[in-house]
């Protein structure tokens, strides 16, 4: 059976009619030009979910022009609520034997007002567990024994302070365990046809994009998955059990770069390359074992994106979700961290992320005959999706399965 534990739902502030905001709701735009903004020559991996969840409750707090913004670089659109709905409830109705916790939290200062709509919605829409305490070294620990509950152990510290600005800490947590449908073999097995490559641990160069090559033994194994190829690239997907989530590589043709694919990567792009992972073929896929964390402050790369506003200590608007008598006590988005964590070897995946949104005060085609070859000895990208709604879980990058 499929452990998912949801304490998040979806918004109900309806978003004002106008020319600035997207008609549709998009997060996979969102995951994807937020991923071409952070990545780099280096493993890399966020959780767009958790980043969205998060951001998203500071979203319902937001207004006029700071609420546009946010509106435009996280894809909502008039239907935002609705579709965030029915994408958890899609998720919450999985009966998969793997592993999907998704919590949302915030913690509030004592003696800081927040309005009453904005917690109800924060409390309703998105499940989220309301925590009012003095903040310090205890609140502290309470966040990160909160992220640590979370993500199962993964992810211990999200904050390593709260200052004396700080008002609200919104959390969001995405966890996630599970087993290939087709495991890689720890030991070399023969092939069961005539012609298939042979399943088991693959001795084979990687090339970094920074460094030398350098030898590797790749996991490996021979079967039918669904895969695709175009000049530039092929992809494959390989199914957790349940065949409910996946993770979809992607390798660029060794003539090219990430980078390159990268940066053609777009919505309408991958939503193609998805598309035509509809047929199974028979093929090795071999691919590193790898686990790396990263932290990510996200200011800089949202900005980059076109969200300003609510990092800006004077014209950050944020009156949906609080109206101080006195100016000085106005919030705004003083930090937004992200951790991830990820590991993969030859029984499944494991991965975590957690995004923490800190409020402060402002005073101060292939021929389908023969079998393919998808072997990552180069630099990869990496997505795990939920198939039925498509919804990007995890997006990585790897560089170097050394790291």
């Amino acid at each position: 059976m499929m452990k998912i534990t949801f304490v998040a739902a979806a918004l109900l502030f309806v978003l004002p009619a106008s020319a600035q905001v997207p008609t549709v709701t998009d997060e996979i735009a969102f995951a994807l030009t937020l991923h071409r903004r952070i990545a780099g020559s280096t493993n890399v991996m966020t959780s767009p979910y958790s980043l969205r969840q998060a951001l998203g409750m500071a979203y319902i707090g937001a207004a006029s022009k700071t609420r546009a913004q946010m509106a435009r670089v996280l894809g909502a659109g008039p239907t935002f609520e609705s579709d965030e709905k029915k994408r958890r409830e899609s998720l919450g109705a999985a009966d998969d034997p793997v592993t999907l916790k998704v919590a949302n939290a915030l913690f509030v200062k004592e003696g800081y007002t927040f309005l009453p709509r904005f917690i109800q919605t924060v409390t309703d829409t998105f499940a989220a567990d309301v925590f009012i305490r003095k903040f310090g070294p205890k609140a502290l620990a309470e966040i990160n024994g909160w992220a640590q509950a979370a993500t199962s152990g993964k992810i211990p510290v999200i904050l390593d302070e709260l200052n004396d600005a700080d008002r609200a800490v919104l959390l969001s947590a995405v966890y996630f365990k599970g087993s290939w449908v087709t495991a890689f073999p720890k030991e070399k097995s023969e092939a069961t046809r005539p012609g298939d490559a042979t399943s088991g641990p693959l001795p084979e160069t990687f090339h970094p994009t920074k460094g030398k090559p350098f030898s590797v033994k790749l996991m490996s194994v021979n079967g039918s998955f669904e895969y695709a190829s175009a000049p530039g690239w092929q992809a494959v997907r390989l199914p957790y059990k349940g065949d409910r989530l996946a993770m979809i590589a992607v390798l660029p043709a060794a003539d090219s770069s990430l980078a390159g694919f990268r940066e053609k990567l777009n919505a309408r792009m991958w939503r193609s390359l998805r598309d035509q992972l509809k047929n199974y073929q028979q093929g090795l896929v071999a691919i590193p074992k790898f686990t790396f964390s990263k932290t990510h402050e996200m200011k800089a790369p949202l900005g980059e994106l076109g969200m300003t506003l609510p990092f800006d200590r004077v014209y950050a608007d944020f009156s949906n979700m609080s109206k101080p008598a006195n100016m000085r006590e106005e919030i705004y988005i003083s930090k937004v961290v992200h951790k991830a964590f990820v590991a993969v070897d030859e029984e499944g995946t494991e991965a975590a992320a957690v995004t923490a949104v800190v409020m402060s005060i402002k005073g101060t085609a292939v021929d389908l005959e023969a079998p393919f070859q998808f072997v990552a000895d180069r630099p990869f990208l990496f997505v795990i999706e939920d198939i039925r709604s498509g919804t990007i879980l995890f997006i990585g990058e790897v560089h170097d399965p050394r790291e």
